[in-house]
């Protein structure tokens, strides 16, 4: 009996080191993601699909993604994913790309229920679009879902808000982009109306 028990602690101790060292080392083995990746992949797909429609001289404006499901927030990723992509676009020749961001989203909404695929920018993105002269617009939304982030990209003319090409990527989830996912700000408690910036 006493054998018996010191074998049954034996496998219970046994059990619990295991677990803890499984736990400890799956960390340096989850999946490595690397976000400029796919927002370069994201940037690419909008030069490719608009290349007769908008020149290497067209102003440019990139808004910071929103949170889908909060339109007036965004994260670390977000930022960080639109700095990507204005950074692409600079690197492809792009010669006036410059960076906003707004009090209120940037994100587009349908014209009509009846105008499938029309959209129109947010009074306050075409004001301050237009007072740039800025002929298209790059704006975007990432949601959350399982195991992966989608972010949709859209590049918009500003004078119509037309579609001139569209992006949609999804990100795999790690602890790296969930820290990126963490921290949302809410573009309503930011005293700038928007700000600008060119990569050198």
């Amino acid at each position: 009996m006493m054998m018996k028990n010191i074998l049954n602690t034996f496998v219970m101790v046994s059990t619990v080191l295991l677990m803890a060292a499984c736990s400890n080392y799956s960390k340096p083995f989850e999946r490595r993601v690397n976000l400029s990746f796919y927002s370069y992949n994201a940037a690419d797909a909008l030069i490719s699909q608009s290349s007769d429609m908008v020149d290497y001289d067209t102003p440019i404006v990139v808004a910071t993604l929103s949170n889908v499901n909060k339109l007036d927030t965004s994260s670390p990723l977000g930022r960080s994913f639109s700095d990507q992509m204005m950074t692409r676009f600079v690197e492809e020749g792009f010669e006036n790309v410059s960076e906003i961001r707004l009090r209120r989203s940037l994100y587009l909404r349908e014209s009509s229920k009846a105008a499938s695929g029309e959209f129109l920018l947010s009074r306050d993105a075409r004001a301050i679009a237009e007072a740039r002269d800025a002929g298209a617009a790059v704006v975007g939304t990432y949601a959350v879902g399982g195991n992966e982030v989608l972010v949709s990209t859209r590049l918009i003319e500003v004078a119509t808000g037309k579609v001139l090409s569209a992006s949609d990527v999804r990100i795999p989830m790690n602890s790296h982009i969930e820290e990126l996912l963490d921290d949302d700000a809410d573009f309503r408690n930011d005293g700038r109306i928007f700000s600008s910036s060119q990569p050198s």
